[in-house]
């Protein structure tokens, strides 16, 4: 479809169909779907650190857990991948590898020094661990990690007008 044709059609459509496209004008902003994207990440990350940093508490079994974890979800942590790596493409274009490997390196950072500081870490991720293992929802258990997750990225405003005309 050419260009203007395409605009045309956005235009028209837009208004009938209530259709709101999401700009890329900032590409350092994160959709919604990316945002749960990295949010998954960050569990994926905190059971990853609890396997390590609590080995020594082979009572929790938080080794375990992780496998189970990674196993378990292994569909939706490959999908969510898929969507991180679209967003540092977007952002970053040719740099998309180098600031992925820099965002999940600072992650793992992030949350094994954190984890020092949260004195029932080794506990609460392998409450977690076994609430996953249970298959008691994934998406809540993003929102009830050890450490809270804080979003790095702010999440894309929708702009009509700007999306109308791209």
């Amino acid at each position: 479809m050419y260009k203007g044709a395409r605009r045309l059609f956005f235009i028209l459509l837009a208004p009938i169909t209530g259709l709101v496209f999401i700009s890329t004008a900032s590409a350092s902003c994160v959709t919604p779907e990316e945002r749960a994207a990295n949010q998954l990440r960050f569990l994926q990350t905190q059971m990853m650190v609890g396997a390590l940093q609590c080995r020594g508490r082979r009572d929790l079994g938080q080794r375990t857990y992780y496998n189970q974890f990674v196993k378990m979800y292994k569909s939706e942590l490959g999908a969510s991948g898929k969507t991180l790596i679209a967003y540092f493409q977007r952002a970053y274009g040719d740099k998309s590898k180098i600031m992925l490997d820099k965002h999940v390196t600072s992650l793992a950072n992030t949350i094994s020094s954190g984890s020092r500081d949260v004195p029932e870490f080794c506990t609460g991720i392998a409450s977690l661990g076994a609430q996953l293992a249970d298959g008691n929802g994934l998406h809540e258990a993003t929102y009830k990690t050890p450490i809270a997750f804080e979003p790095n990225f702010p999440i894309c405003q929708v702009d009509r007008k700007t999306a109308l005309l791209e």
